[in-house]
């Protein structure tokens, strides 16, 4: 399937009261980005009522710390860190290691020199305690999907740099805001030329050896100039946004005035789209053969001869472009 349509994409806005699977597996298979209005409304509801969790203030949790700036990561030059290989040139630097704390050191920690945020990846068992109420739901529209996991983010003041998820991902807010700045997975190969190597600071701060991870990511932009203005959307508690595979985002969090927290949840679900190379930064997509059931279906085949569409207007754009350029080297300028 082609996929030339990503550069030309614009976020939808859906009341998911209405959206059906269909219509969201068309959203999918043209890889849309989309503002999912009062998908999280009941989740919202239980959170505004929950407050800043008095019932689980013990509860133990892992959290990570976060610059003062609120980035949780950011790009720094690798001769700042002993031991690092000759030929890398940029470390991927990550505010420090995860650490267990309880949900009352969590929420006092936002107000502080040093916050915490609970991180999202991986961390849906530590919160198992939450009431059913207040723990995501996934919508009935994604049961085409294979779901692969949940992520609830707890913070208050944050940033993520510009990075792209490998799923589909579903992004509930629950409370407060956020911010998303996005980018289409057309412009990746500006923005990543190679995998970047995490480095964790010490827990005061410091650079050293033994914080350097064998771990090397291709998702994170390795450099800060962006090839595009982005566009922007704030995901506000009751919404939710689908972030589909590949698209780059920087998501800013705007915490809820009243309580301070910011709270997210990203339920993910095995990619539609795959690069031809695993290992690849960058290079073309094409379908994931998990979900070979679903390539003749109306809304999948409607989006590639969408998608063909749009690869021929933007060559036309593109030919009238370099026509006028050369149109203007020819013709000297009257003086």
């Amino acid at each position: 399937m082609a996929t030339g349509a990503q550069a030309l994409q614009t976020v939808a806005t859906v009341d998911a009261a209405s959206l059906v699977e269909g219509e969201f597996l068309g959203l999918v298979a043209r890889s849309q980005p989309a503002l999912l209005r009062e998908a999280a409304s009941a989740e919202a509801k239980a959170w505004s009522v929950a407050g800043r969790l008095p019932g689980h203030a013990s509860r133990e949790v892992p959290a990570a710390p976060v610059s003062w700036s609120g980035l949780d990561k950011w790009l720094e030059p690798a001769e700042w860190w002993p031991g690092h290989a000759e030929d890398e040139e940029t470390m991927l630097v990550v505010a420090g290691r995860r650490k267990t704390v309880t949900i009352a050191e969590l929420l006092q920690s936002f107000d502080s020199p040093e916050p915490l945020y609970a991180d999202g990846a991986g961390n849906s068992e530590p919160f198992a305690f939450l009431e059913p109420e207040l723990q995501p739901h996934r919508p009935n529209f994604t049961a085409a999907l294979e779901p692969i996991g949940t992520n609830l983010w707890v913070g208050s003041k944050t940033v993520s740099r510009f990075h792209y998820d490998s799923c589909e991902n579903i992004f509930m807010q629950l409370a407060g805001a956020k911010r998303l700045r996005l980018l289409p997975p057309v412009c990746t190969a500006a923005l990543v030329q190679h995998r970047l190597r995490k480095a964790y600071l010490g827990s005061r701060g410091q650079r050293c050896a033994e914080g350097l991870s064998e771990e090397r990511v291709p998702n994170y932009a390795t450099a800060d100039g962006l090839p595009r203005r982005p566009q922007t959307v704030v995901v506000r508690a009751g919404d939710a946004f689908y972030i589909p595979f590949g698209w780059w985002h920087e998501v800013t969090a705007l915490p809820d005035a009243t309580t301070g927290m910011c709270v997210s949840a990203s339920l993910n679900y095995v990619p539609f789209y795959m690069r031809l190379r695993s290992r690849a930064v960058d290079g073309p997509l094409t379908c994931n053969p998990k979900y070979r059931h679903l390539w003749t279906r109306p809304e999948v085949l409607a989006a590639e001869e969408d998608d063909e569409g749009a690869e021929d207007e933007a060559a036309k754009k593109q030919a009238k472009e370099d026509n006028e350029g050369s149109k203007a080297v020819e013709e000297p300028q009257k003086t």
